[in-house]
């Protein structure tokens, strides 16, 4: 799917899976949403989340899916139920869970941050919103360099 974090923890799980537990574990296709990710959970013949699930034997695309982001999933489970009821994907261990919910947020590095507060830029949420007060862009990348 294309997030580092996906790709390491699916690594993880399978150096666990095999050589911890014994069981034999093959990746599915690579995918790079998480609604095309339900479409393999629920064994559906394409990962097309346009198109109409026609699912497979119980199994046969994917049993387990790793960094699924619920915000980025919305409408899959609605469209699976009226689909194929009886493959909804579910978080094992409902109803909590288990793993952890993550959020969506930007990264600043350490070392650009107290840069950036050794010059007085305000960088907190609320602190100020007039940019005429600082130039933030000196402290990153140009996006057209």
């Amino acid at each position: 799917h294309g997030w580092t974090s996906g790709e390491a923890l699916s690594h993880l799980a399978w150096i666990l899976l095999t050589e911890k537990m014994g069981y034999n574990v093959e990746f599915a296709e690579e995918i790079p949403y998480s609604r095309m990710a339900c479409m393999q959970l629920a064994d559906c013949n394409t990962t097309d989340t346009l198109a109409p699930c026609n699912p497979g034997p119980p199994g046969s695309v994917s049993h387990l899916a790793l960094e699924i982001w619920h915000s980025y999933s919305g409408g899959m489970t609605e469209k699976l139920i009226e689909e194929v009821p009886n493959r909804v994907p579910v978080r094992v261990g409902y109803p909590e869970g288990i793993g952890a919910d993550g959020f969506e947020a930007m990264f600043v590095s350490e070392i650009v941050l107290k840069s950036a507060q050794q010059n007085n830029l305000l960088l907190s949420w609320y602190q100020s919103y007039d940019a005429s007060w600082s130039n933030a862009s000196s402290y990153f990348d140009s996006h057209i360099d």
